[in-house]
């Protein structure tokens, strides 16, 4: 047998529009969602879920998704997160990817950025393990 190539199959992955932490920050909150799900399609590692086929929503990323929800739309992985304006106009963005097979949450992230472009960027640098 000659093995000279590998088969990596893309893994489907779920990310939502990050929760908006007061109505100001709605459109940021999408714009941060659009950009990781273009960014994690890039890699070739994962194939992002047509928003539009997500049974369930989530309104708190510090609540524990039902999994059963996410596994029916054959995600493999879920990333949700949040995105807040702070009073001296910085962005803090939080993001949680979660292993929908493993049903445990990650630990996530917490940073404080001065503009949207580089807090969008950063969820897949922080090394997703799904």
């Amino acid at each position: 047998m000659d093995v000279n190539q590998g088969n990596i199959q893309p893994l489907p992955i779920a990310i939502m529009d990050f929760v908006a932490a007061s109505p100001g920050d709605v459109a940021t909150s999408q714009n941060i969602a659009k950009i990781v799900r273009a960014d994690l399609d890039r890699s070739g590692l994962f194939k992002p879920l047509d928003p539009k086929s997500f049974i369930d929503k989530v309104t708190d990323i510090n609540v524990v998704p039902n999994f059963a929800n996410w596994r029916i739309i054959t995600a493999q992985g879920l990333v949700t997160g949040s995105a807040a304006t702070q009073p001296d106009g910085r962005l803090r963005r939080r993001f949680s990817p979660v292993g929908c097979l493993r049903r445990k949450p990650d630990a996530g992230s917490a940073l404080l950025r001065p503009a949207l472009g580089l807090a969008a960027h950063r969820p897949q640098d922080l090394g997703c393990s799904l």
